[in-house]
């Protein structure tokens, strides 16, 4: 089994998927480099986040709180600006242009 980044092994995506629960930070940058590394493990990531983002979204276009950095931004039910922005930049990632993951010659 692989190790997690805190030396822990895991056995594999289930455990993987239950780490990250909740953690749009992680979702995020998780996100960039699937989309990079492409293929069945970014189009399964696609899919999973898209089917817990997409209904999570309320009526006006942002969401709730879901995660703990959301405390540390000052996010609450009334002020969303972190959340919403951590969905909107993992959900539009086929339109960024992340210059730290291309490659340098």
């Amino acid at each position: 089994p692989a190790r997690a980044p805190d030396g822990d092994r895991y056995s594999g995506n289930d455990d993987f998927v239950r780490r990250a629960r909740g953690n749009l930070y992680f979702w995020y940058y998780a996100t960039l480099a699937l989309f990079r590394v492409g293929g069945r493990e970014w189009e399964r990531w696609n899919t999973a986040l898209q089917a817990t983002l997409l209904p999570a979204q309320d009526e006006d276009g942002s969401w709730r709180p879901l995660d703990v950095y959301s405390e540390y931004a000052g996010d609450d039910d009334g002020e969303r600006t972190y959340s919403t922005a951590m969905c909107v930049l993992s959900l539009e990632i086929y339109y960024r242009y992340f210059t730290p993951l291309l490659k340098v010659r």
